[in-house]
């Protein structure tokens, strides 16, 4: 056996070991591999950005003669005013929707009222001195899980912001890598 062919049947051995140790154990597979997504994403989101980019830096360098430093700051600016532009005319749009329902739903409350809805609901259910009686006597026991689900929601709501505060992190990391990289 030559050298050459060791090597490559010293190659094949280590591949075929880890194809057995990764389908043997798939979850440690997917939690490498969701480890080096998370380590490298700021990388990922350097270069696309670096990619996505630099034609215009480069066409506004050959159209208006900027230098490229003004023209990544440009570039970046124009992504920025974008960005707002966006975030300002949705947001409004939401913010009415949002009004509006508040708005419709209170039309709604007022005409159960008129229709005296509840009194009619209150009539028509048969156990509903046995339920107003049972809410009376477990009052405690749903005090509890009220505030236990409120624990887990501020639990995921830290989560969440703390994963928010991650993303940022991670663009803005990203876009500095893409800027170090346009600029060469």
């Amino acid at each position: 056996m030559t050298k050459q062919s060791m090597k490559y049947i010293f190659i094949f051995i280590i591949a075929a070991i880890l194809f057995y140790r990764f389908t043997e154990r798939p979850q440690l597979f997917y939690d490498f591999f969701g480890f080096m997504w998370r380590l490298f994403r700021p990388f990922f989101i350097g270069i696309l950005l670096a990619v996505l980019v630099n034609p215009i830096v480069k066409w506004l360098g050959e159209y208006f003669k900027f230098p490229r430093a003004l023209s990544i700051l440009c570039t970046y600016l124009l992504g920025l005013i974008f960005i707002v532009v966006c975030c300002l005319l949705v947001v409004p749009s939401f913010i009415v929707g949002i009004s509006d329902l508040f708005l419709k739903t209170s039309t709604y409350l007022n005409s159960i009222e008129e229709e005296n809805w509840l009194y009619q609901f209150m009539q028509n259910t048969p156990y509903i001195e046995e339920i107003i009686f049972y809410v009376q006597e477990n009052i405690h026991n749903i005090t509890k899980n009220m505030i236990a689900l409120l624990n887990s929601l501020s639990t995921s709501l830290f989560t969440s912001v703390m994963g928010l505060a991650s993303e940022v992190f991670n663009w803005f990391f990203g876009i500095t890598i893409s800027i170090y990289l346009i600029i060469d």
